[in-house]
């Protein structure tokens, strides 16, 4: 390819991303605020937790549920199949997961304190080793399972595919499945109001170091 021809390329994806940037930015502009404060300890079970993918254009989210060092819910696509999968995975697995390389993961918090559902966390882990079919950005995402997963502990009730994806179908139309959505749902489900790091590096590194001293913990 000679130097016109990647002139014209460069051109043309830039002129995409221009076009998706303006199309984006009003749901993400609260979003691309990295908040500074750092979470207290743990998160609790049942806390929604991301991670940023592309600067503020695109996250990655799951539940955290605890446990031990495999403590993340996520929903993924398998390399292989290509389908939606749940599964549990550790910090670091988590923000290894799709593209970006930023390590920093954000948790729900109320007033400066770590907050979760228990509820939440049972009907993620209720999910694990599911396979959703093929993944798509429209009604198999994983936006789209932590969303459900708060709506259904918020209504008391088992976690339904077929809701999640009828759910997702209706309201990708009117861009409300997002991050944005599922930030306001965790403030209505659980009373979340902002947003702190979680210094999981320092806990696994911890951790590391207990092993190797005693490894029978």
């Amino acid at each position: 390819m000679d130097a016109k021809s990647n002139r014209k390329t460069l051109f043309a994806v830039l002129a995409v991303l221009g076009t998706y940037a303006v199309a984006k930015a009003p749901l993400t502009t609260a979003l691309r605020v990295m908040y500074e404060d750092s979470l207290p300890g743990e998160p609790k079970p049942g806390a929604i937790i991301y991670r940023d993918l592309l600067t503020g254009y695109a996250e990655h989210s799951g539940i955290y549920v605890g446990g031990g060092e495999k403590c993340i819910v996520e929903l993924q696509r398998d390399a292989e199949t290509h389908h939606s999968v749940i599964r549990l995975v550790t910090p670091g697995e988590f923000v290894q997961n799709g593209y970006g390389c930023t390590e920093t993961i954000f948790v729900s918090a109320r007033g400066g304190v770590p907050v979760g559902n228990p509820e939440v966390a049972s009907i993620a882990r209720s999910q694990l080793d599911q396979d959703y079919d093929a993944y798509s950005l429209f009604k198999n995402n994983c936006h789209m399972f932590a969303f459900s997963c708060l709506k259904a502990a918020e209504a008391h009730e088992e976690f339904s595919v077929a809701k999640m994806q009828d759910t997702s179908m209706r309201h990708w139309p009117k861009r409300k499945m997002t991050l944005t959505s599922l930030k306001s749902t965790a403030e209505r489900v659980l009373g979340a109001d902002s947003w702190l790091k979680w210094e999981w590096q320092e806990k696994t590194a911890l951790e590391g170091a207990r092993r190797q001293l005693s490894p029978e913990i």
